[in-house]
């Protein structure tokens, strides 16, 4: 989702106000924003399992499938 995306769907927040909080974010972080393969596979694992346990795979497990792919995680 993007900055512009974002301040639409949330009310009472500007596109301006947006980017002020994502820079404020990104300073306090030192820019340090990588995740790892090891984390991202952990939490990707974590919420398919929560879909299917509460039989929400079906409406969005289709639109994650591009995630199934496992050369994502080969040479990270």
């Amino acid at each position: 989702m993007r900055n512009i995306d974002f301040s639409l769907v949330v009310s009472g927040f500007s596109l301006q106000q947006i980017n002020e909080l994502e820079v404020t974010m990104l300073n306090a972080l030192s820019y340090h924003v990588k995740v790892s393969t090891r984390e991202y596979a952990k939490y990707y694992f974590l919420l398919r399992s929560m879909l299917l346990r509460y039989n929400m795979d079906r409406k969005v497990y289709s639109t994650m499938n591009f995630l199934n792919n496992m050369n994502l995680f080969k040479g990270t």
